[in-house]
């Protein structure tokens, strides 16, 4: 497991959305534990989403730091995954999958009625996927 930490620092150093998005979507994050998991948070917090302010820059951001939540997420840091899952969420109002992370992130941290609300809210956005 500890082969995916690199892997991890490399796409993050790159800002390689492509690469974090298949490190997450591996779930190989979801195993990492005592020195290898503080790694990767470690890592993860370093990954830039400033970049300038055009529409096209805040949606990159915004799927960026969705990627960064549900890395997160798999390393069971809900409280840093639930601030980014949110960020994004601000950045983009249109983005229905960081909504939909967003209800579960909440759910996980015991806050049943707002995960409601913003599990509604993104039903709004897209009625044909139910969270």
């Amino acid at each position: 497991s500890s082969s995916i930490v690199p892997q991890l620092q490399a796409a993050c150093s790159s800002r390689d959305l492509a690469a974090l998005t298949r490190l997450v979507a591996s779930r190989a994050l979801h195993e990492l534990q005592g020195a290898d998991q503080r790694a990767a948070i470690r890592t993860l917090s370093t990954l830039s989403v400033d970049d300038s302010a055009s529409l096209s820059a805040a949606s990159i951001r915004a799927r960026t730091l969705l990627q960064r939540g549900r890395a997160y997420l798999q390393l069971r840091r809900f409280d840093l995954a639930c601030s980014d899952v949110r960020a994004a969420t601000s950045l983009d109002a249109a983005f229905g999958e960081a909504f939909v992370e967003l209800s579960i992130v909440l759910q996980l941290l015991g806050h049943a009625d707002e995960a409601k609300q913003v599990r509604e809210h993104a039903l709004t956005m897209d009625p044909a996927r139910t969270p």
